[in-house]
Order: C-alpha cells, then structure tokens, then sequence
C-alpha cells in the first residue's frame, strides 16, 4: 500500500517537474515574449490606477464647483469611492485574464499587443470578476462565522486568535486552490464562467495531487512578487514560467480541446 502511493507520489512530481521543465525551455527559447506580457500588464495596471485616481480628481473638482466641502463620511464620497473601488476591482481582473491570454501566446511564439491586451482584459472582465467573487464570497462564508464567535464571545480564550488566524490562512490558501484553474480556463482559453468553473473543478478532481504541489509552487512565487526588488526577478521569470507551466498542464489535460468542441458543435 505504502509503495504504491510512493510510486503514485513520484509519478506526480516527475510529471510535474517535466512540465515546469518544458515551460522553462520555451520561456528561455523567447524570453521577451513573456516578459513583455508582464510589461503589458503593469503598464495597463497603472493606467487603471490613473483612471481611478481621474475619478476622485473629478469628484474633488465637482465639489470644488459646487462649493461643498470634501467629507469622507459623506454619501456622495462613499458612493464615489465604492464605485472607484469595484471599477478597479474589475479592470485589475480583467488585466489577470489578459496577462494569461499574453503568456498563452507566448507559449505559441506569438507577441501579444498593447491593444489586443487591453482590449482583451476588457472582454474577459466579467468572466474573471465573476469567478473572483465567488471564490471571495466562499472564503468570507468560511471564515466570518467563525472570528465573529471569537471577537463577540470566545475572545478571551489563550492562544485562540492564533488558531483562528491559521485557519484564515488556510482557508484562504484552499479557497484560492479551489478557484485557480477555473481562472486560467477563462483567463488563457476564454472559456465561459460556468464552464471555467466546471473544467477547474474537475481538473482538481482528477489532477489533485499535482496540482496542489504545482500551486504550492506558485503561491511561494506570488508570496515573493510581495518583496521589492526580489520581485523584479519573480514576476518576470518565475511567475511566467509557473503560470505557463499551469497552462500547458491544462492544455494536456483535454479539457481545453473539449471546449473547442463544445463550441463548434
């Protein structure tokens, strides 16, 4: 029983490390295609930080105007900031999708432009938006219940913020897990939220153990985009190559030629 998980486990890793290796060789056969779809990504994710910082200059302008006072209590101000916030929101999500879309054309030797890009982030917005919420809903279902008990009844109890702390952690590692795949399908191959949502789950379902190790891999990597100058190296060489290794290992799973079929039926 032992050995055959074993010789299970090994399998996994080894088909896991070969597609991290096959990612590897492409991103150094072209390198600048996917460090130029990271450029795209955070020149376009500064200009939605200037749209949204446009907003509140027109809403500072409108009260200056109007001769009222700037309140952050205030309806109006909250309603403005509310609507910058899910704007933002939205168009940062969009951006993840095309940033999949642009390392997928890499993958293909193809450059991906500043247009189709945006353009693209754009068209998959509410796909990517939609999956996002859900998966924040789930984490907030999971974990509120619970730190509400603590904070109103249980907080004098030792040692328990730190329990509910890494059950946080947790949570929000296996909520993330959970929903990854569902985002790639519809960030790389613009597959409906639905069906993004479907094949990610299955993909779970029958690549369980591999993808948990790959996505451990690529939560280490995103935990490293967090330090300054390290993430200069992490964001465009081992983000790409993590992300793409994710694409490719959906790719072989037939799942994406399964959509294909579905739309030409």
């Amino acid at each position: 029983m032992s050995k055959s998980l074993y010789n299970y486990g090994t399998k996994k890793v080894r088909t896991l490390m070969e597609e991290l290796s096959k990612a590897f060789r492409i991103y150094a056969g072209k390198p600048f295609l996917f460090v130029w779809g990271s450029l795209l990504y955070i020149i376009s994710f500064i200009l939605c930080l200037f749209a949204a910082a446009g907003i509140f200059l027109l809403y500072f302008m409108a009260l200056a105007l109007l001769g009222q006072p700037f309140s952050l209590e205030s309806i109006p101000t909250i309603v403005i900031g509310g609507l910058v916030i899910f704007i933002f929101l939205f168009l940062s999500k969009g951006l993840e999708g095309a940033l999949l879309m642009a390392y997928n054309n890499a993958l293909t030797k193809n450059k991906t432009s500043l247009t189709k890009f945006f353009s693209y982030a754009m068209y998959r917005a509410p796909e990517m938006f939609g999956i996002s919420l859900i998966r924040d809903i789930l984490f907030v279902l999971l974990v509120a219940p619970l730190a509400a008990i603590y904070f109103f009844v249980l907080s004098g109890i030792p040692y328990l913020d730190i329990l509910l702390g890494v059950y946080t952690l947790l949570m929000f590692f296996l909520t993330r897990l959970m929903f990854a795949p569902a985002i790639v399908f519809a960030g790389a191959f613009e597959t409906g939220m639905f069906d993004s949502l479907k094949k990610g789950f299955g993909l779970i379902k029958t690549k369980n153990i591999y993808f948990m190790i790959l996505y451990g891999i690529f939560a280490f990597v995103w935990i490293l985009n967090s330090i300054p100058f390290i993430q200069i190296v992490t964001f465009f060489f081992a983000y790409p190559v993590v992300q793409s290794a994710m694409i490719l290992m959906m790719k072989g799973s037939g799942k994406v030629d399964e959509y294909k079929d579905e739309e030409e039926e």
